[in-house]
């Protein structure tokens, strides 16, 4: 069995490298052929909605790890807090694994995924979930899909969570396979687009 790669991950370039290669984001994959398109929003909106997006997965994260002090979030945040908290206790939420990096291989992306674990409460006893703050796109779809493929499980349920500044959360469950290979010719297109002859 071979060695897992080493995945570094340079926050400040959204840059992953692995095993000293760079290797594009299944993010960056998205926004280069135009699924994610925010050309649109003005940069300091753009930026401000980046910064509370890290902020909130960062939270979430201590929280989940049961390390959280809550005298240290911004009361713009803890909103999503009370969303995921919500969230939680709607689903059972138990994670196994949190903001893990991950690398596939075969279709050459890296990425990190929000969360995997089970939601009892709903009777499913192992999902890939993705967790959203800003506007729902059909990107989701494709992220969620490209995590699962990476973990080497393309049949897992997945869904987006996404919380809102209400307090309130929406979840939305990706049932269409047809993602997966969407997903595959997506990455394909991508590496076709940058390849070197």
């Amino acid at each position: 069995m071979s060695e897992a790669p080493e995945i570094l991950f340079d926050e400040p370039d959204h840059r992953y490298t692995v095993d000293g290669r760079v290797r594009p984001s299944v993010t960056t994959i998205l926004q280069d052929l135009g699924f994610i398109d925010f050309s649109a929003v003005p940069y300091a909106v753009l930026e401000r909605a980046k910064f509370r997006g890290k902020s909130i997965h960062q939270a979430i994260h201590y929280l989940q790890e049961n390390d959280l002090d809550m005298t240290t979030v911004d009361e713009e945040i803890k909103p999503y807090l009370e969303a995921f908290g919500l969230f939680t206790a709607d689903t059972g939420w138990q994670a196994e694994r949190i903001e893990d990096r991950v690398f596939c291989e075969p279709l050459d992306y890296a990425g990190t995924l929000d969360g995997v674990g089970s939601m009892l409460a709903l009777q499913i006893p192992k999902a890939l979930i993705d967790l959203k703050s800003g506007i729902e796109t059909r990107a989701a779809a494709y992220q969620t899909a490209a995590y699962a493929i990476a973990i080497g499980e393309p049949y897992i349920p997945r869904f987006s969570v996404h919380l809102k500044k209400t307090g309130r959360y929406k979840l939305v469950h990706h049932k269409n396979y047809n993602d997966i290979q969407d997903w595959k010719s997506i990455a394909h297109c991508y590496h076709l687009k940058h390849r070197e002859d």
